[in-house]
């Protein structure tokens, strides 16, 4: 007579534990998912961005640099951070007005308005950069208004600073110029940082 083993076999179920933890298959699923035009425009600025800063780190942040930095440090460096300072100060609280604040501060110290919208412009492609960035991220990037302004902001951008640094000669002509067109800027922004917000009603048309 032939003895047959017999197998056992459990009525529950054999669950197979996945090797990857619950971090790791979030990350899978952020990079599988579908990305709008300005998502991808804004990450190849943002690359370019990180790479800059990474060779300016590499090649000027020695600790040669930094000690001889520190040994020249003067009130009017002081003087001009803490200008810059309040003017991002202004800029967080009402959303903007750094640029118009900046610009202010630096023609009032005897900065040249080449200088100035070179300096501004230059601290903007951070701080405006990170701004739009969490502005993306929280889906508030309206892409087709951004396609539309993206090539003509570019042009503008580039012939202004070519304008304004062709007419450097001019700096004296220029400042009260541009004083008055900051200054009508500030009046704005003041009238819409303390205009009332009016209650949103749902439009039929």
């Amino acid at each position: 007579m032939e003895l047959e083993s017999e197998v056992t076999r459990s009525d529950k179920p054999v669950v197979k534990k996945s090797s990857k933890n619950p971090f790791e298959v979030a990350i899978v699923n952020i990079w599988k998912r579908d990305r709008s035009a300005a998502e991808v425009i804004i990450h190849i600025f943002n690359a370019i961005a990180l790479m800059i800063v990474g060779h300016l780190l590499f090649n000027f942040l020695t600790v040669k640099n930094i000690t001889t930095a520190f040994s020249s440090v003067t009130s009017d460096i002081l003087y001009y951070l803490l200008g810059g300072f309040i003017a991002q100060m202004i800029d967080g609280a009402l959303g903007m007005a750094y640029g118009v604040t900046a610009t202010t501060f630096l023609l009032s110290v005897g900065i040249t308005p080449a200088a100035a919208s070179a300096s501004v412009h230059a601290s903007e492609v951070f701080t405006s950069g990170v701004s739009g960035y969490m502005h993306l991220k929280f889906g508030n990037v309206n892409s087709k208004l951004f396609k539309t302004l993206l090539i003509p902001g570019i042009i503008g951008a580039v012939l202004g600073a070519y304008i304004i640094s062709s007419l450097e000669e001019y700096a004296s002509m220029l400042k009260p110029i541009i004083s008055t067109y900051t200054l009508i800027l500030g009046i704005i922004i003041i009238k819409k940082a303390l205009k009332k917000r009016q209650e949103k009603r749902t439009l039929k048309k």
